[in-house]
Parts: structure tokens; C-alpha cells; sequence
């Protein structure tokens, strides 16, 4: 072990001792830490600044609600049934114009790809 290594000893020594685990374990589990913490720091930092800056009256929560008062209402709308309600009004809308852009569009497609005149008109 050289003196280069020392600190990356006693920070994993303490971390397997606050774990009850050896070292040889601590050591596995590092870099398992290293890369969540790589995957997922931006997120968690936005979502403790969007929380701070609501909470703090930064901004405006008319204007952008809070993380707390989004989870209160979608609970709420999620357990008295309106929320349902309306992704299956969405769902339904969202068929609807799939449908429609497909009745459209196969056909233009089949249209431009066999006449030449079509394709220049709609190109």
C-alpha cells in the first residue's frame, strides 16, 4: 500500500465499519456507489433546487407548483378516480388522431410513391 493509497484505505475502513462489512466488501460496494451517485446526481440535485426555490418563494408556485403540492394532488385525483378519467379521455383523444393521421397519410404515401405529379404537389 503506498502513501498515495492511505486515504482510499481509511475512507473505505470507515465506511465498512459504519456498514459492519469487511473491507474486501466496502471495496466491492465503492465504486457500485461511485457510479449511482455519477447516474443520478443531477436529478436529485434538481429535484432539492426545484423544491428549495418553491418552498422559499423563489418562484411563483402558481407558476410552478412545488414537488409536494404535484404529489398531494395526484394522489388525490388518483384515489378519488378523476385522474383515471382523464388519461382515458386523453388515450381516447390521442387514438382518434392516430387514427385519422394513418387513414390520411397511408394513403397520400401510397400516392405520392406511385405518380410522380402527386409527390411534386405534396412535396
Amino acid at each position: 500500500m503506498s502513501v498515495q493509497d492511505a486515504p482510499k484505505t481509511m475512507a473505505l475502513a470507515v465506511m465498512a465499519d459504519a456498514a459492519g462489512m469487511t473491507i474486501q466488501a466496502a471495496r466491492k460496494k465503492a465504486p457500485a456507489i461511485g457510479r449511482f451517485c455519477a447516474r443520478y446526481a443531477v436529478i436529485v440535485g434538481f429535484v432539492v433546487v426545484w423544491q428549495l426555490a418553491t418552498s422559499l418563494g423563489w418562484v411563483n408556485t402558481s407558476v410552478l407548483p412545488s414537488l409536494d403540492m404535484i404529489a398531494v394532488a395526484g394522489w388525490k385525483g388518483l384515489t378519488s378516480g378523476t385522474l383515471l378519467a382523464d388519461i382515458a379521455i386523453s388515450l381516447q383523444r390521442s387514438g382518434i388522431a392516430f387514427g385519422a393521421a394513418i387513414a390520411l397519410g397511408v394513403p397520400l404515401g401510397l400516392l405520392m410513391g406511385q405518380i410522380p405529379v402527386v409527390e411534386r404537389l405534396l412535396d
